[in-house]
């Protein structure tokens, strides 16, 4: 078992990425992608932002790459919004490539019964050995407004000092928007979903030592 202060390390890595891919996007549709893709650029992140398609040359203005083994540089974070059918693959792909996490919004693993429950421990497995850590799978992910990191469109871009961890994704995203409203600003807000590698004993570690 790693250490805590490896995995405190790992997970304030993973919250400020220098780049982030987006997969699942489409210039032709609409997409959850579009919708993760959209939320990066509306609160500002200030990295490289990445949108994977090898079909489009674009989407919302961000110029297309075929894919995330295309890449021309480090991708620090992976936004991973495919259906579950590609997941493994795409995890291969990003753990070769160097990505130091990836955030799984895409469904369909362990809720699914006991072959999803075994593809996402082989998938946890594999991510671990090429040194890439997980998020989810089924989970809305991070939010950070300092960092520029956010889940859904709108949320509020001031710090606050509340932090808040969640395995539903609906109700982080919502309590987001809804305390933002009223005030009420969040430092980091956490959906973990299925917690198939990092899980909530990991993050309230880390929350404890920030």
């Amino acid at each position: 078992m790693e250490k805590t202060e490896n995995i405190t390390s790992i997970i304030e890595e993973i919250f400020h990425p220098r780049s982030i891919a987006v997969t699942g996007v489409s210039a032709k549709s609409n997409r959850l992608g579009n919708l993760l893709l959209y939320s990066y650029t509306d609160i500002g992140f200030p990295g490289k932002l990445y949108a994977v398609n090898p079909e489009d040359e674009s989407v919302m203005g961000i110029p297309c790459v075929p894919s995330i083994s295309a890449i021309d540089g480090p991708v620090d974070l992976v936004i991973v919004s495919v259906h579950p059918s590609k997941v493994p693959a795409l995890v291969d792909e990003c753990a070769a490539k160097g990505a130091r996490a990836a955030i799984l919004f895409s469904s369909g693993f362990r809720e699914k019964g006991e072959e999803g429950r075994k593809a996402e421990a082989e998938m946890v497995r594999r991510a671990r050995e090429g040194g890439m850590r997980i998020i989810g799978p089924n989970c809305m992910g991070l939010y950070s407004p300092s960092s520029g990191l956010s889940f859904f469109p709108g949320m509020p871009k001031e710090e606050g000092i509340v932090a808040f961890l969640s395995q539903s994704g609906s109700l982080a995203n919502m309590l987001g928007l809804f305390a933002g409203e009223r005030g009420i600003r969040f430092s980091r807000m956490i959906s973990v979903g299925n917690a198939a590698d990092l899980g909530v004993n990991d993050f309230l570690e880390y929350l404890g030592k920030i």
